[in-house]
């Protein structure tokens, strides 16, 4: 009976030393601890958690790809580039810092960014894995003005490219000559404008602005679009295509859209 006993308990004894040796090695393959997440335009700065398959005993790089709806730089800026160095001996944890950009653009829909590893450095990676990727949804906090129209400017040059290349500009112009489909002369409103440095562009128009017209444009290429009738709340969506010489390569298309939202009267 006590040789029984005994036995039984290092029978179990043994099983749980080797159920933490397993745990110790770190039997995944490097990936995302969790595959998505979600937080509101306000958040802040957040992160994205790698976690390598083995500890470091040299530095690790990580390579990773930015995808998604959101813009790099209109919707979120990336304070963590690729590729990421794990530098401190004996870590198997590695994080991707992002920031959302609390603007004052509305959102037809939430914003995803989806970061996926590509490369990782003398650790072994599953190219099968669902912990490859992990998405971060951004959910809108902005409301459609009580007195006037908003009018936001949003471009996409493609999933993870900088929208800062394309360096638009937004103008509430009258006076407005169109021939041959180009802008012969116009007036500038003063008083009403959009020329950020970084991001989307927006701004909200008066009672003063009706029968103006917005001016979308890139440094030496311009385009007037018509303000909408907007009596329910979010005007047709308008996508119109410009040149932006400033883009490499030259001359390449870009197609953005233009939003009008208003609770109020109509404008046109």
């Amino acid at each position: 009976m006590k040789i029984g006993r005994v036995t039984g308990w290092a029978g179990l004894f043994i099983t749980v030393l080797f159920m933490s040796c397993q745990d110790n090695n770190n039997s995944q393959p490097t990936g995302f601890d969790v595959a998505a997440s979600t937080g509101a335009e306000n958040a802040g700065t957040q992160s994205a958690t790698l976690k390598l398959s083995k500890a470091a005993t040299t530095d690790v790089t990580v390579t990773f790809a930015l995808k998604g709806t959101a813009a790099l730089n209109g919707d979120y800026t990336l304070l963590t580039p690729s590729p990421l160095t794990v530098m401190n001996a004996g870590s198997s944890v590695a994080q991707i810092d992002f920031k959302i950009i609390d603007d004052s653009v509305i959102e037809a829909t939430d914003k995803k960014i989806t970061f996926e590893i590509t490369g990782v450095k003398d650790q072994t990676l599953d190219t099968n894995s669902d912990r490859l990727t992990y998405t971060y949804t951004i959910t809108d906090n902005d409301k459609i003005p009580t007195d006037g129209m908003q009018v936001d400017l949003t471009w996409d040059l493609g999933e993870g490219v900088d929208i800062d290349s394309a360096n638009l500009n937004m103008y509430l112009v009258y006076n407005v000559v169109v021939e041959n489909n180009q802008v012969t002369s116009l007036d500038v409103n003063q008083d009403v404008y959009s020329e950020k440095t970084s991001g989307f562009e927006s701004f909200v128009i008066g009672s003063a602005g009706k029968g103006h017209r917005v001016l979308c444009g890139s440094s030496n290429t311009r385009m007037v679009a018509w303000l909408c009738r907007s009596p329910w709340g979010l005007a047709p969506r308008r996508t119109v295509p410009i040149k932006a010489p400033d883009l490499s390569p030259p001359l390449m298309w870009v197609g953005f859209v233009l939003w009008a939202h208003s609770k109020v009267g109509e404008y046109v």
